[in-house]
């Protein structure tokens, strides 16, 4: 978890959600092999703008070609605002369809959690 005031402001969120949670800076975050992201929807642009290149600094360019996110969404205008947004920052972005299907294969624990896949050629 972050926020503003620092990783010292969330001592109590952190305790809230309990085993598991912990309370980093922007940099500590960005340095994680993958980081789950939830702000206020009018929030999430501004969001993912501040958030340093992600794959510790690497970049969305890998070998020529640019890295995977993956998006999941009930909710179809939102998903392709996320996707846009994804791939303005030159990754390319990957719907897995609906949260009950999409969100378990990239959750922890999931098949495709913390992979580092990268897209060449066109598609």
């Amino acid at each position: 978890m972050l926020r503003r005031g620092g990783p010292d402001a969330l001592g109590d969120k952190v305790a809230e959600f309990g085993r598991g949670a912990s309370a980093a800076s922007v940099e500590e975050a960005a340095s994680l092999d993958y980081v789950l992201l939830a702000v206020p929807w009018r929030n999430v642009e501004s969001a993912l703008k501040s958030l340093p290149a992600w794959n510790g600094n690497e970049g969305p360019v890998k070998n020529g070609g640019r890295r995977v996110i993956f998006v999941s969404g009930d909710h179809p205008e939102p998903t392709a605002f996320i996707k846009q947004l994804i791939e303005s920052f030159g990754f390319t972005a990957v719907d897995l369809g609906g949260l009950a299907t999409g969100g378990r294969l990239q959750q922890a624990g999931g098949p495709l959690a913390g992979r580092d896949l990268v897209e060449f050629g066109d598609h």
